[in-house]
Formats: structure tokens, C-alpha cells, sequence
């Protein structure tokens, strides 16, 4: 199989970046981005940036928050790629504790 100039790999990844718009297209350009990252040792080079440029937290995905951190912690020069982190809907010890103390008329609720 010929191989394709880095370049055109560059291209195609940057094609993928995740957008933080609309959380279905950034999961389908994220899953195309591991599968090429999986593809070679070429497109692993060029795709592992694009791949970790952008992390993006959402409440029903924080299953693989664990691995991530692993990964991050264990894997050399990679935090060095992250850029920037998106969470959404997420909640604080403080914030989970301080509702019950509240109280419906708190904020004149009743």
C-alpha cells in the first residue's frame, strides 16, 4: 500500500477537529480520528494531536474519564497536546451538599 504524504494526513485530520457545536458530528469525527490514529503508524502521528487537542466532558460521558486520565498521566508528551477542555453539566461536591441546605424558600420558591 503506498503511503500518503503527511500532509494530506494533516489535512484530513484537521478536517475532523472536534467543534464543541453539535456533540453527535464531534462523537463521529472523534471515533473516524481514533480509527485512523489505529490505521498506522503515520496516521497515529498526525491524528494523535487532532485527537487530543480538545477535550470534551458532557454528563453522560464521563465513563471514560478514568482512561482518559490515565492515558494523559502515564503517556509522554501528551498533555502537552491538550488545548482546551469543554464541560458541560457538571456538579460540585459544594453545589451537590449546599441543595439540601437551601430549602424551597430560599430562593421564594414554595
Amino acid at each position: 500500500m503506498a503511503l500518503l504524504p503527511e500532509e494530506l494526513l494533516q489535512l484530513v485530520c484537521s478536517q475532523l477537529r472536534p467543534t464543541a457545536k453539535v456533540f453527535e458530528d464531534d462523537r463521529i469525527k472523534r471515533n473516524t480520528l481514533l480509527s485512523m490514529a489505529l490505521a498506522s503508524k503515520a496516521c497515529y502521528r498526525v491524528a494523535r494531536p487532532v485527537l487530543f487537542h480538545s477535550l470534551d466532558f458532557r454528563s453522560h460521558g464521563l465513563g471514560g474519564l478514568q482512561p482518559l486520565l490515565r492515558v494523559l498521566l502515564t503517556t509522554t508528551g501528551t498533555c502537552d497536546l491538550v488545548k482546551e477542555i469543554h464541560a458541560y453539566c457538571w456538579e460540585t461536591e459544594f453545589e451537590r451538599t449546599s441543595h439540601g441546605l437551601r430549602g424551597e424558600g430560599v430562593r421564594g420558591e414554595r
